[in-house]
């Protein structure tokens, strides 16, 4: 079996988290700090409610606050939503939060890098009542582990990373990009201005 590449798998997490353009061949585009419809925050799109008690600490998941004061020695942190909002919009607190919460998630499924990352999208209970089978996860989910897969293939040279839950690897679509999602896609297509002030 093929060693994990973490930090191979932690970009193609952020790419998939921070780009409007998933499904084109060409560069990525940048996703708004904010996302509107979840409060998600930042390159790896992280909710604050959760963030503040991620649980599975028994794994190494760790809240933001303690994120931060990990990076930042001898400064202590007020433990209300609104200073995980500020907290998560600084792009290192956000990257070690998803890090460690990755890891975690990882290492609670037991190396199923398609398990984890099912948890990571649509939550680790959610993935754990579908069974763990990607059949049971709902299709955004689904195209969500697929394109981190393809994002992580690209970046290691076509390398995968074993254990999976998914049926194959699927190739990334040639050609011109599949029409825009509809309004109801959970991913905004357009950052609003004047969210952080």
């Amino acid at each position: 079996m093929p060693e994990l590449n973490f930090k191979s798998l932690l970009d193609s997490v952020r790419r998939q988290e921070s780009s409007t353009d998933r499904y084109h061949d060409g560069p990525t585009k940048d996703l708004p700090i904010v996302n509107p419809r979840s409060g998600a925050r930042g390159p790896y799109q992280v909710v604050p409610g959760p963030a503040m008690e991620p649980g599975y600490g028994e794994f190494g998941a760790k809240s933001v606050f303690d994120i931060a004061e990990g990076l930042f020695p001898g400064k202590k942190f007020d433990r209300t939503e609104q200073s995980a909002r500020d907290l998560l919009d600084i792009p290192e607190v956000n990257e070690a939060y998803a890090s460690t919460y990755l890891q975690a998630m990882i290492d609670r499924f037991d190396g199923n890098v398609d398990q984890a990352l099912s948890a990571y999208n649509y939550g680790p209970p959610a993935t754990l009542n579908a069974d763990r089978k990607y059949q049971n996860v709902p299709p955004e989910t689904q195209r969500y582990i697929d394109n981190i897969r393809q994002f992580y293939n690209q970046a290691t040279g076509g390398g995968n990373y074993g254990i999976t839950m998914s049926p194959r690897p699927q190739m990334r679509p040639k050609g011109p990009p599949p029409p825009a999602a509809p309004p109801t896609s959970l991913y905004p297509q357009m950052r609003p201005k004047g969210l952080l002030g």
